[in-house]
């Protein structure tokens, strides 16, 4: 069984291991191992083509990977990693096998049987952030960059991992910093009362830029939702408005029945399309009337509700009307 041990204020004592690559089939996948145990536990699994070579960082080796009873699992290339150089800044070791589902999990395995313990999600990157390899702006963009699926997504979490968001944000930082170190100067060695405001106004002008700046950081955050979430489009008005012929339309498919009988859709309708990059949820609802029955009225219930958390509402009208 893997042992556990205390962990610590800026990491981790365990060592902790993991399947990096998406599951399924491929050539390729990957597991990596981080923490004090990493490098003994390679030692014990591994047997590199070339044993009698000392181990450098860094050097992508192939070999064969075992079992702890002894018996050849798979053939692997494994590389190590120093602590303080790598992503988690931990010890860290990456083993790269085959990508059958039967292999991977296995090496998972018996990993975990020579002394580590499952990985928690999100941990490799929650230990980086501990241990000062990345901020969290920076562990934030990694789990934006898993979940891009368009051009525009990715060019943003792309961004924020290269540093541009941290980067704006210590400036504001630096300026307020400094501009502290000022006032605290200036209530250390008060000048005369006479001159006392006019050496004010300079704090007084920087205090409001930043303020400024921080507010056009602030209103940048619904774009950026948007970006990584999706344009929520909300196609909403009275029943054989058309709602369900724009929404096929727009999907460039027959997604949803369209018939002459009012009240066809009950329920809402959901679909993922990109434009221009961005990507956009598009939901077809329920027509809006008064009676009805009670499936249909949850039906308008649930249309009022998505319409109001939309971000842009496609209203029909049928002009016969």
């Amino acid at each position: 069984m893997p042992h556990r041990t205390r962990r610590s204020r800026g990491g981790s004592e365990d060592t902790i291991a993991a399947i990096i690559t998406p599951p399924g089939r491929g050539g390729i996948a990957a597991v990596r191992i981080a923490g004090p145990q990493a490098r003994r536990i390679l030692e014990r699994l591994f047997k590199p083509d070339h044993p009698g070579r000392s181990t450098a960082p860094f050097l992508m080796r192939h070999g064969l990977f075992h079992t702890t009873a002894g018996e050849t699992l798979d053939d692997v290339l494994a590389v190590w990693m120093p602590v303080g150089r790598s992503y988690t800044g931990l010890e860290q070791v990456e083993i790269f096998c085959h990508g059958g589902r039967g292999v991977v999990q296995r090496v998972l395995e018996e990993i975990l049987r020579a002394g580590a313990r499952a990985a928690e999600p999100g941990e490799f990157t929650r230990l980086a952030f501990l241990n000062g390899r990345i901020d969290l702006a920076r562990a934030e963009a990694v789990a934006e960059l898993i979940a891009a699926e368009t051009e525009q997504s990715l060019r943003a979490a792309r961004e924020h991992l290269l540093g541009s968001y941290s980067d704006h944000i210590e400036r504001i930082r630096e300026r307020i910093v400094a501009l502290l170190a000022d006032l605290e100067a200036v209530i250390d060695f008060p000048e005369e009362d006479d001159t006392a405001a006019a050496e004010r106004k300079p704090y007084y002008d920087e205090l409001r830029r930043i303020r400024s700046d921080i507010r056009d950081l602030l209103a940048t955050a619904d774009a950026g939702r948007i970006i990584r979430e999706g344009f929520r489009v909300v196609i909403g008005g009275r029943p054989n408005a058309g709602k369900s012929s724009l929404f096929n339309l727009l999907l460039r498919q027959e997604r949803a029945l369209v018939t002459p009988a009012p009240g066809t859709t009950r329920d809402y309708l959901s679909e993922w399309i990109e434009l221009n990059g961005f990507a956009v949820n598009l939901i077809d609802t329920a027509g809006l009337r008064r009676g009805g029955g009670k499936i249909e009225q949850a039906g308008r219930q649930r249309a009022e509700r998505l319409l109001a958390q939309a971000d842009l509402v496609l209203w029909l009208c049928d002009l016969a009307d």
